[in-house]
């Protein structure tokens, strides 16, 4: 029976990080697969790649993203070295290397970039697509 409760309790909880993850678009509606979910490492190290979707975008709120510029390509340089690094686990590596790159040569592409010293988050959207890629790097 306590294994049974451990098990429930590891899956709320690893429900509940995924819904964390977006908190950023919360005033969006948004709707997202995992793309990629890395095996967790110690401490929940993690490299978690997700595509969404926004569902009214006529009411998107996209205030804190930025348009496409010179910080940009570092950060997503930094982004991309992870995606080179895991593309033997990425069954959709082709698909995410060819969306990004469509994204953005759209000319509405935005980028939000959020780091706490031990993560590091990247939003990429284009409105006229209505399609996005979430990558966290959690260490």
């Amino acid at each position: 029976m306590k294994k049974i409760f451990i098990l429930l309790l590891c899956f709320t909880f690893a429900g509940c990080s995924i819904s964390t993850d977006f908190k950023e678009l919360a005033t969006n509606g948004i709707d997202y697969t995992s793309v990629y979910i890395s095996e967790r490492g110690f401490g929940n190290d993690r490299f978690d790649i997700y595509d969404f979707t926004l569902t009214d975008t006529d009411k998107a709120d996209l205030a804190s993203f930025k348009d496409k510029d010179e910080d940009y390509d570092k950060k997503s340089y930094f982004f991309k070295h992870f995606l080179e690094l895991e593309k033997k686990d990425i069954t959709a590596y082709d698909t995410v290397i060819n969306d990004v790159d469509k994204l953005e040569k759209c000319d509405d592409f935005k980028y939000m970039y959020i780091t706490n010293g031990y993560n590091e988050k990247m939003y990429i959207y284009s409105l006229k697509e209505n399609k996005g890629y979430c990558f966290i790097l959690e260490i």
